[in-house]
């Protein structure tokens, strides 16, 4: 009878803990890609990640690549052996054309322990490796971890290829204008704030303000709306002081942005 007791009490703190796993997991507001060829598996993963995630479900790591390249995710889950590219030539790809998943944590899935320890999971990108059968908690227990807290991203480059109708060479040859453009107003910025003109840098905040309004940029064009408005009833820059070094900070966010990740 005590038996039957504390297994009673392992099962409801197993459940209790489940429940909490999820929930961290719909906190964060995640989009997973799963990518396996094997439709019994892709489904029962998509069945444990559905209610709290949402998912995009693909059947080979030919799929897996396309859907990296305007899509960002906040986390990616490979089956180790698919078909046109295996699991580890998918990451590697991945890695090296998809602007939006250049950092997103990849989680290799193997039915076979041996290929999982035999792998350079760290040279193809990989974070973490896991054996089938999967288990609910143990995934979360890994995945959760491994994503980050929902954040803006300083570009949206599925934002900016749509607003350019899905042409992705325009979409990044406009982008590369818009950065060129920006580093000029950003050292422009500071030189006109430091004169006391508000007119000039107004007119230069509505170019921004503008030119945002493609690129994928929403933190940024919203600083830059707020901040030229402000300007239009201000008398010197010392009264928007501290609205203007927020959009520097915006700026400069899709700066580093750029470089880190959509620079070769």
């Amino acid at each position: 009878q005590q038996s039957n007791k504390t297994d009673t009490r392992q099962s409801f703190g197993q459940e209790s803990e489940l429940l909490h796993l999820r929930q961290l997991l719909r906190d964060k507001q995640a989009r997973l890609l799963i990518a396996e060829d094997n439709p019994i598996s892709r489904r029962l993963l998509n069945s444990l990640l559905k209610e709290c995630a949402v998912i995009d479900t693909v059947q080979d790591g030919e799929e897996a690549i396309l859907a990296c390249k305007n899509q960002g995710y906040s986390a990616i889950l490979l089956d180790l052996h698919m078909p046109k590219f295996n699991g580890l030539e998918t990451a590697t790809r991945i890695r090296q054309q998809s602007k939006c998943n250049a950092h997103t944590p990849i989680i290799l899935i193997s039915a076979n322990g041996l290929d999982l320890q035999q792998t350079d999971l760290h040279q193809a990108g990989i974070q973490f490796a896991m054996q089938k059968p999967i288990d609910e908690q143990q995934l979360l227990r890994h995945l959760l971890p491994l994503i980050a807290e929902p954040r803006q991203p300083a570009i949206d480059w599925s934002v900016c290829v749509a607003k350019l109708s899905g042409n992705i060479p325009l979409a990044t040859e406009f982008l590369a204008e818009f950065v060129k453009e920006l580093h000029k107003n950003h050292e422009e910025l500071q030189t006109i704030f430091a004169t006391n003109d508000c007119e000039a840098l107004e007119r230069i905040v509505h170019q921004i303000h503008g030119a945002c309004c493609f690129c994928g940029v929403s933190a940024l064009q919203k600083q830059a709306a707020h901040l030229e408005k402000r300007l239009r009833q201000a008398k010197t820059s010392g009264e928007v002081k501290q609205d203007f070094l927020h959009l520097l900070a915006e700026i400069e966010a899709v700066l580093s942005e750029y470089a880190e990740l959509y620079v070769a």
